[in-house]
């Protein structure tokens, strides 16, 4: 980055060196180029951000309907399962019955 210099009555008026007025000004060139592009690129994310904002929405919503999908799964496959060992408990409960008769 270059520094600004203060410049006295005597080097203003004494001969201009080129080469140091070239690298100073083709320094200062380029920090504005940088400066400019990361400015652009900050606008075009301000712009675009508005989109992804209505894109990020939709997929949040997209996922939270996911979600409440898979819970009424899960609610589906538990009751299923609870019924499943109801009957395999009935089951082992008949058949402790029957070893205890039988003894």
């Amino acid at each position: 980055m270059a520094e600004w210099k203060e410049i006295t009555k005597e080097k203003f008026d004494a001969p201009a060196e080129p080469t140091t007025d070239y690298q100073t000004l083709l320094e200062m060139w380029r920090e504005e180029k940088n400066k400019r592009q990361e400015a652009e690129e900050a606008l075009t994310k301000a712009l675009a951000g508005d989109y992804r904002v209505a894109e990020s929405d939709k997929i949040i919503m997209d996922k939270m309907q996911e979600i409440e999908s898979l819970k009424k799964n899960f609610q589906i496959e538990r009751e299923v399962h609870q019924a499943e060992i109801l009957t395999k408990d009935q089951e082992i409960g008949r058949l402790m019955k029957k070893i205890s008769l039988k003894s």
